[in-house]
């Protein structure tokens, strides 16, 4: 339940607040030879330039509103307001331990992705930067998707491939994209958005190194230092980690006829696609601080 009084879930702006570009903005800041993520890639000054300048713009965007201005290419986004909801499961059959407690949680604004990202618009950033066509996307026409497949989630992505894409509509739009971390996630399926339940989703946010149990204090869930005034990149979703640590998925179901529990959690190495019957998609989100 939103306890917040600030919360719309009609997504309407917050009267009165001013959005100011910080958090994953700075994301080309990571690491002494600015990549992301230990990906395997590295950003060119001149994008390093421009991610650096987003915090620095006299007039700067305003994410509030219910709907924004887009390219044809870039995912549509709906705002969510700032709010605390109740997290995770509560114990019971069927539920397993690292779903559980339920637990209070506060968030600050963001924007979120309608839907995952399509095939056609992650061909689009292939394109665009001469990436090779993985064979896990599972395209019908090999280096393109189909006319059939185009407006379907993508699935077969890298948690690294997904930084990428990011960092590349940061360059193009001078936005300040990211992955969702686990809670941005949760929150917006409990609200009436679209959260597709075919596939599941990378987010920023920490699992562990077991892949059945988050046994590391890194990522014991729920997570106190997130609880205690979450930003994003930092604690429980910092970006910066070992490729041996994996990342938590959402969405999807046990089963392929199984119930859809927004609460599910997975996990998966952030060099991995997800198996066969199990590709990986992602969506993204816009972050910023909310100042009064």
């Amino acid at each position: 339940m939103i306890k917040n009084s600030e919360y719309n879930q009609q997504g309407q702006r917050v009267d009165g607040h001013q959005a100011n570009i910080a958090g994953d903005g700075k994301i080309g800041q990571i690491g002494n030879n600015y990549h992301i993520a230990k990906a395997q890639f590295n950003l060119p000054p001149k994008l390093v330039e421009q991610i650096l300048t987003l915090n620095n713009r006299e007039q700067q965007e305003d994410f509030t509103l219910e709907k924004m201005q887009t390219e044809a290419w870039e995912p549509a986004t709906l705002f969510v307001a700032a709010g605390t909801f109740q997290m995770g499961s509560e114990p019971d059959e069927g539920i397993p331990d690292y779903e559980t407690p339920q637990f209070e949680m506060t968030l600050p604004a963001y924007r979120i992705s309608e839907k995952p990202v399509t095939n056609e618009q992650y061909n689009f950033f292939l394109d665009a930067t001469n990436r090779d066509v993985p064979s896990e996307l599972g395209w019908q026409n090999g280096n393109d998707p189909s006319e059939e497949q185009s407006e379907l989630p993508v699935k077969g992505v890298t948690w690294y491939d997904a930084l990428a894409y990011c960092s590349w509509l940061i360059k193009e739009t001078e936005r300040p994209y990211t992955l969702p971390s686990e809670a941005q996630w949760e929150l917006a399926a409990r609200l009436p958005i679209e959260m597709v339940g075919s596939i599941r989703e990378w987010t920023t946010s920490l699992w562990g190194r077991n892949r059945r149990h988050n046994l590391d204090s890194i990522s014991k869930y729920p997570w106190k230092e997130a609880q205690e005034g979450w930003r994003p990149n930092s604690g429980h979703d910092f970006l910066k980690e070992s490729r041996r640590i994996r990342r938590v998925t959402r969405g999807a179901s046990l089963l392929p006829d199984g119930p859809f529990r927004v609460t599910r959690r997975e996990s998966e190495l952030p060099y991995m696609r997800g198996m066969k019957n199990g590709r990986i998609g992602f969506r993204v989100v816009l972050n910023w601080e909310v100042a009064t």
